[in-house]
């Protein structure tokens, strides 16, 4: 099982992640200071995430209301609203894995 080859895509998605991570916690470092209570920080992340999988969903939307849910489904297999499809499916992943492991969910993952 360990001598079993890595899948290409697998890897696309890890180098895809990491700087989807790296600005989520830049944006949370740049806009925490702003903020005077914890409950407050705890929603930069989410704000985040909410607004740009609104905006990424919007070509599903139009897809959906003008074609169908068959069309839909079959454009976001290929072409760019499967790369997007894709995409935003790491991104919202890796928001999860953010707001785990941001500084105001209380969970560290090094050791002090």
């Amino acid at each position: 099982m360990l001598d079993a080859p890595v899948d290409p895509s697998a890897l696309r998605m890890v180098y895809l992640a990491a700087p989807i991570y790296a600005g989520f916690l830049m944006a949370y470092r740049h806009f925490s200071p702003r903020f005077a209570s914890e409950r407050q920080r705890a929603y930069i992340l989410s704000a985040i995430s909410s607004c740009s999988m609104s905006f990424m969903s919007l070509p599903f939307l139009y897809s959906y209301l003008r074609y169908g849910m068959k069309e839909t489904f079959e454009a976001g297999q290929g072409g760019w609203m499967g790369v997007l499809a894709r995409f935003s499916t790491i991104f919202f992943g890796t928001y999860l894995f953010g707001e785990f492991v941001s500084p105001s969910s209380g969970v560290e993952l090094t050791s002090s």
